[in-house]
């Protein structure tokens, strides 16, 4: 055996002893269970994981926009129709796509919703390299818990039985309005480029959908921050390019839907509060009812707990 041969089987035994390595700490490394008290990192966006399996018809997907707009026991009281917000701050485009994968690993939603203020977000190869290793080797995601590791953290089985009360919404009642200036509306036929992940990813998700028979959705919620007319017309381009439906709430006329930026954010336009969340989501239940055809659930015995839920969120509404 040359010296060359050496070289190569050591550098391979090291390289496998190094991935056994990564994939028994992972395991050791990993929570046991999903909740926040377990060391489950975004644990209302992963409290989907907690559902009775196949209760979900809707999934949201994206950053902050969606967690602060999007109230899915809102739009259950307002059509029947259940729902979860997979939402992270600053939420990257693969893991947008990690959320859908993971969701269908226990759900059957007929639509996916992916809010578009992600699509624009800087994402190269060194971030998705990034991205990977945190995912596939849990180790890299969860490495601050050696400080908090347990006799039980030691067992290769883990549970997934928390599930956030609000479905992933936060609900802030918070007023900073403002007068934004109309100009952010102002009609150009000028596009801002999505990045090549983005397309990328978008495309693997709606392969993703069809297998499963759900519909993927483009939507962009109010904000005048994170949208322009130039970001509309490059997802309206993609959309027409592949079929997909896109709801801009931003252009739709007053007679049908407005937000009083004075009092229905709260941060000065940049994401909705729980007023301007009220009336996303009271918007959002009626066009998911009457274009997909969704079903109401609220006389099913099956969905009583969603009633229970209902009743939680009134309470923390009174508190805060």
């Amino acid at each position: 055996m040359n010296m060359t041969i050496k070289h190569m089987v050591r550098a391979s035994l090291f390289i496998l002893i190094f991935v056994l390595l990564m994939v028994g700490l992972s395991f050791v490394f990993r929570p046991k269970n999903n909740s926040r008290d377990e060391g489950m990192d975004f644990a209302e966006a992963n409290g989907i994981l907690g559902e009775p399996e196949n209760t979900i018809d809707v999934l949201y997907i994206g950053d902050s926009e969606v967690y602060n707009g999007i109230s899915p026991l809102e739009i259950w009281n307002n059509r029947g129709i259940t729902g979860y917000d997979c939402a992270t701050g600053a939420q990257q485009i693969l893991s947008s796509w990690n959320f859908v994968e993971q969701a269908f690993e226990t759900q059957k939603p007929r639509v996916v919703v992916i809010e578009t203020t992600v699509l624009f977000r800087k994402f190269g190869a060194e971030k998705w390299f990034e991205e990977q290793l945190r995912y596939h080797f849990p180790m890299f995601r969860f490495h601050d818990r050696w400080k908090y590791l347990k006799a039980n953290d030691l067992k290769f089985s883990y549970q997934t039985t928390w599930s956030d009360p609000l479905k992933g919404f936060r609900l802030f009642k918070k007023v900073s309005g403002f007068e934004p200036d109309e100009e952010y509306r102002k009609p150009t036929e000028k596009k801002v480029k999505m990045n090549r992940f983005s397309r990328l990813y978008l495309q693997k998700m709606q392969a993703l959908c069809d297998t499963h028979g759900a519909q993927l959705v483009l939507l962009s919620l109010p904000t005048t921050k994170n949208w322009n007319f130039g970001r509309h017309n490059s997802i309206q381009h993609y959309a027409e390019e592949h079929g997909l439906v896109y709801l801009d709430m931003n252009l739709l006329p007053e007679s049908e839907f407005s937000i009083d930026w004075m009092k229905d954010t709260k941060d000065k336009g940049d994401h909705l509060n729980y007023t301007g969340a009220v009336k996303a989501s009271g918007y959002l239940a009626t066009y998911l009812a009457e274009s997909f055809g969704l079903e109401d659930h609220r006389s099913d015995p099956r969905y009583e707990h969603w009633d229970a839920y209902w009743k939680t969120y009134l309470t923390l509404v009174d508190e805060n």
